[in-house]
């Protein structure tokens, strides 16, 4: 055996990819449009024939037609709905989430009110006990309310730093709980009823699943018989 045959027979052999034998979810990336170099559109399931079959959803002036659609479309694609049984249970669980965020926000905007009303009346005490005695009272209110406008606006937008030694004298923490015990009676109802909804949304997607568990089981008597 000459030298070179002996080099070529002693060198070592390329190991092998572990990628080469992967399968091909793992290694190949799902199809892309050749012309943009992007994904293909996913298939739209809720078609003009499935919204007449659902009607119109029941929104609020100034809620979004757009995110209620997108919303319906997402959970289709979760759920896949095999009937029309099934698109309605789709459409419950859609309006259900719909009128929780919309029980929800009727919450936020309900603690947020009262919460910059009483941070107002709280700054407004502060400034009237430090009032300087020979101080215009018409000239120091109009100052105290201009304050006090800004440093209620600043907080609830979220820029705490703007006002900080003026809001660490107002206690914020207790000031909370002073409005959460304030509108308790507000705040219950509102509770109760995101608790209704939200059981409703949970036992309409339930019931898909029975449904279908249950053809399924249909299915199967009638294959073995």
């Amino acid at each position: 055996m000459s030298a070179l045959d002996h080099a070529q027979t002693a060198a070592p052999q390329p190991v092998p990819d572990d990628r080469d034998h992967a399968p091909a979810s793992v290694t190949e990336a799902p199809p892309k449009d050749a012309r943009l170099g992007r994904h293909p559109p996913r298939e739209v399931l809720v078609t003009d024939e499935v919204r007449a079959m659902l009607g119109e959803p029941h929104l609020l002036p100034g809620e979004c037609r757009g995110a209620y659609d997108r919303l319906l479309e997402e959970i289709a694609h979760a759920r896949k709905p095999k009937d029309a049984v099934e698109w309605l249970l789709i459409k419950d669980i859609v309006d259900a989430q719909f009128e929780a965020e919309r029980l929800k926000g009727l919450k936020h905007e309900a603690v947020a009110s009262r919460l910059a009303r009483m941070l107002r009346e709280r700054i407004t005490e502060i400034y009237t006990q430090r009032k300087p005695k020979a101080a215009n009272a018409k000239a120091y209110a109009a100052h105290v309310s201009a304050r006090a406008t800004d440093a209620v606006a600043a907080f609830m937008r979220g820029d705490v730093k703007r006002h900080e030694a003026l809001l660490r004298q107002v206690n914020l923490a207790t000031l909370k709980l002073d409005v959460y015990d304030l509108i308790q009676d507000l705040l219950e109802p509102l509770d109760r009823m995101l608790g209704i909804t939200v059981t409703r949304r949970l036992k309409a997607a339930q019931a898909i699943e029975t449904r279908r568990l249950a053809i399924a089981r249909e299915w199967r008597l009638y294959i073995i018989r």
